[in-house]
């Protein structure tokens, strides 16, 4: 049969139209970001293109979220400090840091305290910030208001941070979500060259006994890192071995008892407020007679770790200067280094801090030069 140039043209149109319908087909469900996937949703005569994203959680739960995520709430006083270190502080709705490092957050922001007028511990309150994600500590699975999120649609990751394995996790996946993955392979990379340069400088040490005593301010009392609990593998890191390491993981209550039969070569003593800094928290137990015969006390081996805001010794972005302090005081004969000099490079390095942001920062402990 012998077509018309009108029969042509339009056969012509039907191959292009099925050519074009096989591309899209094989590529219209991709991004470029393997993770992602993108939704069509359809209101009245309104599409809207929807990304979305799905991560593992702190505990292997698989969590879809909006992509890019340009909403978030924390319940969490360990995640505000990791968004402000990916450049990600806009996302950030609603959300304190741990306790005494809102003070540093100021510095970074100065408009900080308008998003802590959100009551984080209320759903409705939660609810109407419209958060694509809510971030929460890991063990707060069961609580009842991360169930009652989830029933509204409102998406729960749960953050587990004890161990720098665990804090790489979530920096990639924070990457991911905020598209911001350049940002956080780099302080990755960043926090791995810290942590061999600390090896490498100690390996050849003797290692002493070390205990790291946090100050509980509620209670006027010392607790000390149990188990697979950060403080532990701080000290194992900075080349001494933490005399509770074999306790029970969390935060283990102790007293001078226990401590004089662990009898450790040095203490260091941490405090999460600037109130009672953990100079503070030495000088009162220096002056104890409860712990004169213990050998760190008389032999002036206890040191009061770094506080800028935020206490060195947690997992947070500023952790390889906690690290890097723990090996100076263990072993001041090879960590010959000034962690002031070094604190003002990590801000800049960590957070793009500017000359008059890094001014205001105010550093209280022992052995910062």
């Amino acid at each position: 049969m012998k077509l018309n140039k009108n029969m042509k043209k339009t056969l012509k149109t039907i191959i292009l139209t099925m050519f074009l319908c096989v591309i899209l087909t094989m590529s219209g469900c991709t991004t470029t970001q393997t993770d992602t996937t993108d939704n069509t949703s359809v209101k009245g005569n309104e599409i809207t293109k929807i990304s979305t994203i799905s991560l593992l959680d702190g505990l292997n739960n698989n969590v879809t979220v909006n992509y890019p995520c340009n909403s978030v709430v924390s319940t969490y006083g360990m995640v505000p400090a990791v968004i402000y270190s990916l450049d990600a502080q806009d996302t950030l709705k609603a959300g304190k840091g741990i306790m005494g490092s809102d003070e540093f957050l100021r510095i970074l922001n100065p408009n900080f305290d308008d998003m802590a007028q959100v009551n984080t511990e209320n759903v409705e309150e939660i609810k109407k910030t419209n958060p694509d994600v809510v971030f929460a500590p890991y063990w707060n699975e069961k609580n009842g208001i991360y169930t009652q999120l989830n029933s509204l649609d409102v998406p729960v990751f749960f953050v587990d941070i004890e161990t720098v394995p665990n804090y790489y996790k979530l920096l990639s996946n924070m990457g991911k979500m905020f598209n911001k993955s350049e940002k956080s392979d780099y302080l990755i990379d960043y926090y791995k060259g810290k942590i061999q340069y600390i090896q490498d400088t100690v390996k050849d040490s003797e290692k002493p006994k070390v205990l790291v005593l946090a100050h509980s301010a509620k209670k006027n009392s010392f607790w000390t890192p149990g188990g697979d609990f950060w403080g532990n593998e701080m000290v194992d890191i900075a080349g001494g071995v933490s005399v509770s390491k074999d306790l029970e993981t969390g935060k283990m209550p102790v007293n001078v008892e226990q401590i004089s039969n662990w009898n450790p070569d040095k203490i260091i003593i941490i405090t999460y407020t600037r109130d009672f800094s953990s100079i503070d928290a030495k000088n009162q137990l220096m002056n104890d007679e409860g712990w004169k015969e213990i050998n760190a006390v008389k032999n002036g081996e206890v040191y009061g770790m770094p506080n800028d805001g935020d206490s060195w010794d947690v997992l947070s972005p500023k952790f390889t200067l906690g690290l890097m302090w723990t090996a100076k005081v263990i072993h001041p004969e090879v960590m010959n280094v000034s962690l002031k000099d070094e604190a003002m490079q990590q801000y800049v390095d960590v957070y793009d801090m500017t000359p008059e942001q890094i001014s205001k920062v105010k550093i209280v402990g022992d052995a910062i030069n």
